[in-house]
């Protein structure tokens, strides 16, 4: 998860009381008399946030009371708590696809196992992150992670097609990601994807 930047951006967990960076937190907004997960942050009116891990919204879902500013009475929720996780994990799959595409269009990526080698057995500037296909052949797997530099992330998601068609190209299953923000937002959401997928 980002650390937090600026003081204007910085949001409190309801659910463990820990400060963050309001873009690594899920927030809720209160539209009548229902809450609402509010993924890109757009819904208008007051909100409350939670970290984005199965152990904090699962205590979000059991708060008895809220904020009387944000909402008063028993809370209803417009996604049931057993749903949540699930949309979470689709949002965010979104979200990754959408920055991968931007990852393309910017320049930020370079595609192909063998393109990456040659980067780096010819001294180029070694990838940020490097994005693997989940469908990856075990060999192929292995034949990356050991020439990739110790301490790159090397992050695992979805199959050679899906990952493909995020960028607008023929599948492909292994992406390398040059130092960028977009990088940093590809990273933040493969973990959030990761992380609630260990849930099903």
């Amino acid at each position: 998860m980002r650390a937090a930047t600026k003081e204007n951006n910085v949001r409190t967990c309801l659910a463990c009381g820990a400060k963050s960076d309001k873009g690594a937190l899920l927030r809720f907004a209160a539209a009548g008399t229902i809450i609402v997960p509010d993924w890109r942050g757009t819904l208008g009116g007051r909100a409350v946030y939670s970290c984005l891990t199965t152990d904090c919204v699962a205590r979000f879902y059991t708060l008895k009371r809220f904020p009387e500013k944000f909402f008063k009475g028993t809370p209803a929720f417009a996604i049931s708590q057993g749903e949540i996780h699930g949309w979470i994990k689709t949002q965010a799959e979104a979200s990754l696809a959408h920055f991968l595409g931007l990852a393309r269009k910017s320049g930020v990526l370079t595609l192909g196992q063998n393109t990456l080698a040659d980067i780096l057995e010819n001294g180029g500037t070694a990838p940020t992150a490097v994005l693997l296909a989940a469908d990856l052949a075990d060999r192929t797997l292995r034949e990356i992670t050991g020439i990739v530099p110790v301490g790159t992330p090397v992050l695992r998601w979805g199959t050679k097609e899906t990952i493909g068609a995020s960028i607008g190209m023929r599948p492909v299953g292994v992406v390398a990601l040059g130092r960028s923000p977009i990088t940093d937002r590809i990273v933040h959401y493969c973990a959030i994807v990761n992380h609630f997928s260990q849930e099903h």
